[in-house]
């Protein structure tokens, strides 16, 4: 009710000076009635003061007022759109035995539920124009791309491409679901893990088939009878869960298991101190990798061509380690060595082998891979490489998949890249 009674008070006050003729000939100097009365005029206050025998109105004062604040009137505010969060690290249950675990999926997603995908829709358009009729001098002519003189053309390019790529990635979370071993939750360096976890996948997300809405299951563990545990307590079935936790996988300190869409992390034994000292998000940025690679051709129903090679498949999920973290901003120069780390290989794994000719289980997969599909990215850009993966989601073999998503011949490919191996540091021993 005071609110009302001034804001009326002040309309009224802002009205008078127009409506009251009795106040027109109020001006300084004019006959007033009674000292030191006074009035407001056109804005300004007089008082009646004496002059003399006389009494007269004084200088007026300009008078400032306050105008009224209307109260705003609430609009009505659309209802947000709900977006996927990060799933919140789940708290242990009362049992403080490293083999139980009660731990629910935040999602309401069971870890062993089979992904539901749809159509993956079609990839950006190949450079099928880039392959002419006539006769070349060179495959550089051919495609028309300037022959790079060293690696660093290459990395220069390829970081640009991948960063232009995933401009605004970051804008949209992906849902996760983590489980986390109890045994590890008193590990001071857990958090900083699924921090780093949570970011790479974040980046990396944009990568997946726009339909892939399953959330991703991000398994930390240490105990291999926890980790078959909560796989049937997720709706495996025995040999399901015992397969995915096989201790024939204690070798590697990470895998991705695509078709339930689950990242696992291997903390156990010794692996514990990598915690400490290792960069998690690096494994991890492969690891997502791999999870996309199947998901994108999970169309032949979860079967993977046969002739993919090993340099296409693990060379690739190798090379998106540094280039999320670089794209992060937490790259060091420790996780770019490709080069020396496969002139040292080398020298023990098929020291003369092209790259055509390396095998699938080569362990230079993981360091002259990275460098090729560098290479490709170079002549293709980081679309079309990707689209590889999309050819073959069609049922397409490897290497027509490949023409047909970059335009360039795969044995060209295999030319090109063995001529400039010596410039790239990675010549055939």
């Amino acid at each position: 009710m005071k609110r009302v009674f001034l804001s009326c008070a002040v309309i009224i006050g802002l009205l008078v000076p127009s409506i009251s003729p009795a106040f027109s000939s109020v001006k300084t100097g004019a006959t007033c009635a009674k000292l030191n009365s006074t009035t407001t005029a056109a804005g300004y206050k007089y008082t009646c003061n004496k002059s003399g025998k006389k009494l007269v109105w004084g200088k007026g004062v300009k008078v400032v007022v306050a105008k009224a604040t209307p109260s705003p009137t609430p609009s009505p505010t659309p209802s947000p759109t709900p977006s996927p969060t990060p799933s919140p690290t789940p708290t242990p249950s009362a049992s403080t035995s490293p083999t139980e675990s009660k731990i629910p999926a935040v999602s309401g997603k069971k870890l062993c539920d089979l992904a539901k995908l749809g159509n993956i829709g079609n990839g950006i358009a190949g450079n099928g124009g880039l392959i002419g009729s006539g006769i070349y001098s060179t495959l550089w002519e051919k495609y028309n791309v300037i022959e790079p003189s060293n690696f660093d053309t290459i990395h220069t390019s390829v970081k640009s491409s991948f960063a232009n790529i995933s401009v605004g990635a970051l804008k949209k979370m992906p849902a996760i679901d983590f489980y986390i071993d109890p045994a590890l939750l008193t590990n001071v360096n857990l958090i900083k893990a699924e921090d780093a976890l949570t970011k790479v996948l974040q980046l990396e997300a944009f990568l997946f088939p726009a339909e892939y809405k399953t959330p991703i299951s991000i398994v930390i563990f240490n105990d291999w009878a926890w980790l078959q545990k909560i796989h049937i307590d997720g709706g495996c079935s025995l040999n399901s869960a015992a397969s995915r936790a096989n201790l024939a996988m204690d070798y590697a300190s990470g895998w991705a298991s695509a078709d339930i869409g689950a990242l696992y992390l291997n903390y156990s034994g010794s692996k514990q101190s990598n915690l400490e000292r290792g960069t998690p998000g690096f494994l991890a940025a492969h690891e997502i990798f791999h999870l996309v690679q199947y998901q994108i051709i999970s169309q032949t129903n979860y079967k993977t061509p046969l002739d993919i090679p090993g340099w296409f498949r693990e060379g690739g999920a190798t090379l998106m380690s540094p280039l999320v973290l670089d794209a992060l901003g937490e790259l060091n120069s420790d996780h770019w060595p490709f080069s020396t780390m496969d002139n040292g290989l080398s020298k023990e794994n098929e020291p003369k082998a092209s790259l055509e000719k390396l095998a699938t289980n080569n362990q230079r997969n993981y360091t002259l891979g990275p460098i090729a599909c560098e290479f490709l990215i170079y002549l293709a850009g980081f679309n079309n490489y990707m689209n590889i993966w999309l050819e073959m989601a069609k049922g397409k073999i490897f290497s027509v998949a490949f023409q047909d998503a970059t335009g360039i011949n795969l044995k060209d490919f295999y030319y090109m890249f063995e001529e400039i191996r010596p410039a790239l540091g990675i010549p055939i021993s």
